[in-house]
């Protein structure tokens, strides 16, 4: 048993003790002196020990343990009679444990029968009286402290917290704080609830404000007491109604649906779960089914779309779709003077040549988009590449993307040579010509196009001639008639004489067939071919077709050989060999996109589902830029960008049946299109907020953060808290507290009743009025104090609670019955003050001291008298 000093510097005095004693010594003591000096010396020896504190330790592992049961209105009386029950059959009469309940704050009961018979109120229906817990309100953190406090300091000390969770944020901080060696063991109590219930709705209005027209996520996070497989949800917001079936688990299922507002101004959003109408709704508010939410939905985002006449049509419909504000115009000096791009959320340039679009005005775009926030979608198209391109302009300067030009080839002939015999016939046919129809819209006008049939004869269906008109050469393309045999041999020989005899700088043949032909000198005249500087490329569609033939001939003419079973492939051959004559930075070929970054115009988006694409020019991405979809191993096809204080995108396909055909009937393309536009759109200048709401019950916290987009503190700001509920409108001042800090200060703190309506909480700064600026806002749903909204148990704050103070979570308060009180290597430090002990052995040895000092004064005179009478005697 160790003995610690706590005041050693009292045996100092031990000093001059000694020194006293050893005054009082004698040459000759007697017996009676001796031990007066024996007892003077041990007195003042144990009074120097005394003052010295010494004080004995050990280790005990003896408990004391305090039970806390929650008795709120929150928790379910059968939840509550069962823990009762679990109490009386675990801790006996003489144990270490003693009971409490709380609510707002903890009383002492003697057992569970006494708890049971413990007055109680409930201040959420009515009055409290101040002698009786108040069921209405739970204060978990003062009922711990109380607890804690009876406990003694020289005992294991554990509490076990039976309770539904509520109200538990920041209490274990502060019980390890103060009770550093406490463990707290916890354990659920069932919450009152109905069958079904709304245990929250959460919408992020942080961020952005919402827009019309614009799908907005919401997360609901659903209550049941049972598995119900398909319980009815009813959705209503802005005029409308949406009816789902959602499958509901016991406990809390979380469910994200979508719901669009189609106009502006304040609207409120409702959610009913597992009721019908009317008074069945009432019901519902009141048993916690129902949830409602007021929210601000501002007017579309206006968007300027910019393209030639006779495009975009497609992406137009698909923005106006999705609830845009879409104004249609060709490109234009005048519309893009900051004057009329004040009035745009966002620009989209659609196919839009650079030659359309002077350098004044495209750098008034890229002014728009870094000082005033604009957004900015570039969409490439055919019009969009070439030496005439964007490559070192204004525009590409603000993209998220660099344009790569090589020369283009402008002189490139293209000759299609089709079988036509009568093993075409039907589908097959069709196909072929609509293949041709695909190679021939790759063309520009400075291309040469033609195309020869053949069956037993060859047929000039088009004349190798400019691409002028393409509606009249797909006319003659559809006339061709399947019939006879195949002979490819003289339709080499027509391409020939005719690529022969115009100077290009590309020519090429592609030769379709799906018969055999008759033998000829098919290698001599290949090779004459090439002598004019002509590739063949072949298409052998079908096992009936010359296949070794035809890959021969692709040899010979330096060329590509294809072997096809399907004939609906031959378009997208020829429109890949059609692509690889054309210019490089138009690389017009088979593109499957890939995901290659994460981004909030992806939300929703299955990118996996995206059909391929036919074509893309050529750009590389800058370094500050963020690459969402590519293609290849370093291919950008959708890259973003910020710039300044607004956002440019890039999509380096087009969106027209050129190169977008299967994408313009993708399903997915309208979201895609819409959510990188209003990513763009979205403004980013302006001061940065940070909106902190809080409500205990009546009681509204509100906490500010400003920033100024240069960096300042936001610290000349007059905010005000506005809170809305349907016509009321209740103004209250928040007050700065710090630099860009304001606070809704409690002295003047906002006090909200419930109600089956909902808040609409808000920060306004300015005049009232028409010119006061709006900043975030929150919605706020409150038909009933906190402690009757029905839900699930806190599981997760009980189990954090334990965490906190090295305590555990018990599944059940059987089981936190047994283990709170169960033995455990746990000890605590028990103390012995041994000054008391000195101090009584100091009082005993000075009575023991007066008594030898009586008795050897006494000794003293008996022979003072005797000495005096035998002196007389004596005389």
């Amino acid at each position: 048993m160790p003995i610690a000093l706590q005041e050693p510097l009292w045996l100092l005095a031990a000093v001059p003790v000694a020194a006293l004693l050893w005054s009082q010594r004698s040459d000759r003591p007697d017996r009676q002196r001796r031990r007066l000096l024996w007892v003077r010396g041990s007195l003042l020896i144990a009074v120097v020990l005394a003052l010295a504190e010494p004080v004995a330790t050990w280790r005990t592992r003896e408990l004391d343990v305090a039970v806390l049961v929650d008795v709120s209105a929150s928790i379910e009386p059968a939840s509550l009679n069962r823990a009762l029950e679990a109490i009386e059959s675990g801790l006996g009469p003489d144990g270490p444990a003693r009971l409490f309940a709380y609510a707002d704050r903890a009383a002492t009961v003697a057992g569970a029968a006494d708890l049971r018979r413990l007055e109680v109120a409930d201040s959420s229906t009515a009055s409290a009286g101040a002698a009786a817990l108040d069921r209405g309100n739970t204060r978990p953190g003062a009922a711990l402290h109380q607890a804690a406090a009876t406990l003694r300091p020289d005992r294991v000390r554990r509490v076990l917290l039976l309770s539904d969770g509520q109200r538990l944020a920041g209490v274990g901080a502060r019980v390890v704080a103060e009770y550093p060696d406490l463990r707290v063991d916890t354990a659920a109590l069932g919450r009152t609830a109905p069958p079904v219930w709304i245990e929250s709705v959460e919408l992020d209005e942080s961020d952005r404000p919402l827009h019309a027209g614009e799908p907005h996520s919401w997360v609901l996070r659903l209550g049941s007491r049972s598995s119900l497989p398909e319980a009815p949800l009813i959705l209503r917001g802005g005029g409308a109604e949406e009816r789902h079936s959602v499958a509901l688990s016991p406990g809390v299922t979380t469910v994200e649906l979508e719901w669009t507002f189609a106009e502006p101004g304040i609207q409120t959003f409702e959610a009913v779960l597992g009721t019908g109408e009317g008074a069945a709704a009432s019901r519902a508010a009141s048993e916690g089914a129902m949830w409602r939410g007021s929210l601000r939905i501002v007017a579309p985002h206006r968007v300027l779309l910019l393209a030639p006449q006779n495009h975009s049509a497609d992406l137009q419909r698909l923005l106006q779709a999705q609830g845009l504000r879409v104004i249609r115009s060709t490109p234009s000096r005048a519309a893009l003077s900051p004057s009329s791009l004040r009035s745009y959320d966002a620009v989209v340039l659609s196919n839009v040549a650079a030659d359309s679009l002077p350098e004044p005005a495209q750098r008034v775009l890229g002014e728009w988009v870094s000082e005033e926030g604009g957004g900015l979608l570039f969409v490439a198209g055919e019009e969009t590449f070439g030496e005439e391109g964007y490559r070192n302009s204004p525009l590409e300067r603000v993209l998220p993307l660099d344009f790569e030009i090589e020369e283009e080839r402008s002189e490139v002939a293209l000759m299609i040579a089709l079988d036509k015999s009568y093993s075409m016939k039907g589908p097959k046919m069709d196909l072929a010509k609509e293949a041709a129809k695909a190679a021939l819209g790759m063309l520009n006008e400075q291309h040469r196009f033609g195309l020869v049939a053949f069956d037993w004869h060859t047929h000039d269906i088009v004349g190798l001639q400019f691409v002028r008109d393409q509606e009249r050469l797909n006319q003659r393309v559809d006339r061709i008639e399947a019939s006879a045999q195949t002979n490819f041999y003289p339709a080499l020989e027509a391409c020939l004489e005719q690529l022969s005899e115009v100077e290009s700088e590309v020519k090429h043949v592609i030769l379709v067939s799906d018969g055999r032909t008759y033998p000829d000198e098919y290698e001599q005249l290949v090779l004459r071919m090439r002598q004019e500087e002509i590739t063949v490329s072949t298409v052998a569609i079908g096992v009936e077709s010359d296949r070794e033939l035809l890959a021969d001939i692709a040899d010979w003419g330096d060329g590509n050989a294809y072997t096809i079973e399907d004939p609906s492939s031959v378009q997208s051959i020829l429109i890949d060999e059609t692509m690889n004559q054309l210019p490089d930075s138009a690389r017009e070929e088979t593109i499957l996109v890939e995901l290659r970054g994460q981004s909030d115009a992806l939300t929703g988006v299955d990118v996996a589902s995206a059909p391929e694409l036919y074509g893309r020019i050529a750009a590389v991405a800058k370094d500050s830029a963020e690459v969402i979809l590519g293609a290849g191993e370093s291919d950008p096809i959708l890259a973003s960008r910020y710039v300044g204080l607004g956002k440019t995108w890039m999509f380096t396909s087009d969106l027209e049946p050129r190169w977008a055909s299967d994408w313009l009937r993708w399903p997915e393309l309208g979201r895609l299109v819409a959510q990188v536009v209003r990513d763009a759109a979205d403004r980013r200048a302006g001061a940065e907020w940070e909106f902190d709401l809080d409500r205990r019950d009546e009681v509204l916290e509100a906490a500010l953060s400003v920033v100024e987009e240069d960096g300042r503190f936001g610290s000349d700001l007059s905010p005000r808290l506005v809170v809305l509920r349907g016509d009321r409108r209740i103004e209250a001042p928040l007050q700065r507290t710090g630099p860009g800090l304001y606070r809704l200060v409690s002295g003047e703190g906002m006090l909200l009743a419930p109600s089956l309506e909902p808040y609409r909480v808000e920060v306004h700064t300015g005049p009232a009025g028409a010119a006061e600026t709006i900043g975030p806002g929150r919605t706020i749903f409150y038909p009933a104090r906190d402690e009757l909204r029905p839900g699930a148990p806190d599981i997760a704050a009980l189990a954090e609670l334990a965490v906190e103070t090295s305590g555990l979570f018990h599944e059940t308060v059987a089981a936190a019955v047994g283990a709170i009180t169960a033995p455990s290597a746990d000890t605590a430090v028990r103390r012995f003050d041994l000054w008391s002990v000195l101090l009584v052995a100091a009082t005993l040895l000075f009575l023991a001291e007066l008594l030898l000092r009586r008795r050897r004064r006494q000794t003293a005179t008996v022979t003072s008298v005797s000495d005096t009478a035998r002196t007389r005697s004596a005389a």
